[in-house]
């Protein structure tokens, strides 16, 4: 059964009144693998956000591994049998229905509401995520964050090893004061890098960071090397991507594509990223999230403006205005919609395109999403392709 396929689906019904087994594609996967391969280790990386970022991370620090799952070729397709370990992203939707796969170290960097729109409930999905533990054993080692208390909680729970990771200096592990990241025990705490030698921006990726470190060190990759290609990882595209075009050169400005953000907590981590003068693009396919969240008062004096462009802009419109909002402008598409914020944006202010929603009410990916912006933001002229919706005015 491939991920996304609900159980519900005709096919599958229909498989199932004819009593045929159903094996989601993961447990095919991996007993296929267990069948050809023995000595190689799995890491399982999964969360609400920062599942690829860790996973990349992961392949540069790594020595002698691979990726595959969720990010890049699928796990059968991509058996590297030359590699000492396989790092695998893997989905909700991935791990619904296991019964047999079991990393050696499952990876859970943090667990906020998501994909409610195909998830049957809150608790449907928090559980899909922890079954990635199901069948893991003694021997195994389970990389979790400390701060994140449903995790922490569900974690002490198990049997296996278990490697914390966080901003709390309470537990043993790695952790961060946000200015150096340690390693700590009971007896010692030892340095491992400053944060300033991490090429990526947010307390978000200091966690990813931290957790990356955990499995390096867990499969004995040493300090030096670990340091050096954290300091050498380029940043993925679309994750808190820093655009340098004309546009911000004579503007002296940031503009900040997170065009892989496809829920509210991704847009709420890109937003804690920066202080004022934010003018944040949102819209989309939403996921029935609760968007008061994004128009607290707290950021009400971060935004600047707030732009809200395709299937999504009346939900987001309504709720900013029910927030007191008065600053939030729809569009019926991303091209008048970034004619505008380049209208209104002026030095010092942060143009961060953090949408919280799929792409796929007007695009086939966040990827086509993300380079769709990249060109408009980077263009001399309009594109005056669109029409402005209604404005609450700035």
């Amino acid at each position: 059964m491939l991920p996304g396929v609900k159980e519900s689906h005709l096919l599958i019904a229909y498989a199932k009144k004819l009593g045929k087994k159903i094996l989601p594609s993961l447990d095919a996967e991996f007993l296929e693998y267990k069948k050809i391969i023995t000595d190689q280790k799995i890491v399982g990386v999964t969360g609400t956000n920062g599942k690829t970022t860790t996973t990349l991370l992961l392949s540069k620090i790594l020595s002698n591994s691979y990726i595959a799952g969720n990010v890049g070729m699928p796990w059968m397709d991509a058996f590297d049998f030359s590699k000492k370990v396989a790092v695998l992203e893997l989905s909700s939707f991935q791990l619904k229905n296991i019964k047999f796969f079991s990393p050696n170290i499952a990876v859970l960097l943090n667990i906020k509401p998501d994909h409610l729109d195909w998830h049957s409930s809150e608790d449907d999905y928090v559980n899909s995520k922890f079954k990635i533990l199901q069948n893991i054993n003694k021997t195994d080692f389970v990389v979790a964050n400390y701060d994140d208390l449903i995790i922490r909680e569900q974690v002490l729970k198990t049997k296996c090893k278990k490697f914390f990771f966080g901003f709390s200096n309470q537990h043993e592990g790695v952790f961060c004061d946000f200015v150096s990241i340690y390693l700590k025990n009971k007896n010692s705490k030892i340095k491992l890098l400053d944060c300033v030698d991490i090429p990526l921006i947010g307390k978000h990726n200091l966690q990813n960071v931290m957790s990356a470190i955990c499995v390096a060190l867990i499969l004995g990759e040493s300090v030096t090397d670990i340091k050096k290609r954290i300091s050498q990882f380029v940043a993925p595209e679309f994750r808190l991507q820093e655009i340098d075009c004309q546009f911000v050169r004579n503007n002296e400005i940031k503009v900040i594509n997170d065009s892989k953000s496809t829920n509210l907590a991704s847009t709420l981590t890109a937003l804690d990223c920066f202080a004022k003068n934010v003018i944040l693009f949102v819209g989309g396919l939403d996921k029935d999230e609760n968007l008061d969240l994004l128009f607290s008062k707290e950021n009400k004096n971060k935004l600047k403006a707030v732009i809200t462009f395709g299937k999504s802009k009346d939900k987001f419109f309504a709720v900013a205005k029910n927030n007191g909002y008065k600053n939030i402008t729809k569009f019926e598409n991303i091209y008048e919609a970034t004619d505008y914020a380049k209208e209104i944006a002026k030095k010092g202010d942060v143009v961060l395109f953090s949408p919280a929603c799929a792409s796929f009410d007007q695009f086939s990916s966040y990827i086509e999403r993300g380079n769709v912006f990249n060109e408009l933001i980077s263009k001399d002229t309009k594109t005056n392709s669109g029409t402005r919706a209604y404005s609450t005015g700035i």
